[in-house]
């Protein structure tokens, strides 16, 4: 693993993972395909909206919930890649003081999005007052993109003041504050047409908050 810093506060490591654990992800994603619904999210009424309601996602998703070890093992050790004690030395010896949080006791949620050509994300954060992103403190997302089906697909980040863009890449992660905004451009493929399942681009992001903090009602 290569750490890189991406931006003052965005660390990012292309390559992540070594090829056959990419290909037990695909594993977890194929056999649980039908999970992938059109993605909800909670709205600042308290209401849920779907994405096709507020546009704000163009893909599908889904959340980590009961029995998520059993039905996803690869995509649940995902926390020992993305917590690996090489990136907390890296936040040390490079002075990036907010990442070393990440060696105390953490709990996290798991949101998988998939997208297909036309899809997209618009500008959020994946930190809120209310439902799921509640304390968030930090994402960790994996990209999954195998094959050239689709184009498109970067990430754009506002980190303060410099707008980044990211390439969309195959076994990229990056990792952030989840205050922090972030959109993904939209994707289309070469016919206009929807790919095969296992050609979609496959965000794997684990929601981490610190283990203190989530016991509490804040």
């Amino acid at each position: 693993m290569e750490y890189k810093i991406l931006s003052p506060n965005i660390i990012g490591c292309e390559n992540f993972l070594p090829q056959d654990k990419v290909d037990l992800l695909y594993v977890d994603l194929l056999n649980n395909k039908n999970r992938f619904k059109g993605s909800q999210w909670l709205q600042g009424d308290g209401t849920m909206s779907s994405s096709n309601a507020n546009s704000l996602c163009g893909g599908d998703d889904f959340w980590s919930g009961e029995k998520f070890a059993e039905n996803f093992p690869s995509i649940n050790s995902l926390k020992n890649w993305f917590l690996h004690q090489g990136l907390i030395m890296f936040a040390e010896r490079n002075n990036l003081l907010l990442f070393t949080m990440l060696k105390y006791e953490i709990t996290y949620a798991v949101h998988v999005v998939s997208y297909n050509n036309n899809a997209y994300y618009g500008w959020h954060t994946d930190r809120s007052e209310r439902g799921p992103g509640r304390g968030n403190l930090f994402t960790a997302n994996l990209i999954l993109n195998k094959g050239n089906n689709l184009k498109g697909g970067n990430m754009l980040f506002m980190d303060g003041a410099e707008l980044i863009e990211i390439e969309n890449k195959n076994n990229f992660m990056v990792i952030f504050p989840s205050f922090i905004p972030h959109s993904i451009t939209p994707l289309y493929s070469k016919d206009g047409k929807n790919v095969t399942f296992d050609s979609q681009r496959f965000s794997i992001q684990y929601w981490i908050q610190m283990a203190t903090l989530a016991s509490r009602k804040i």
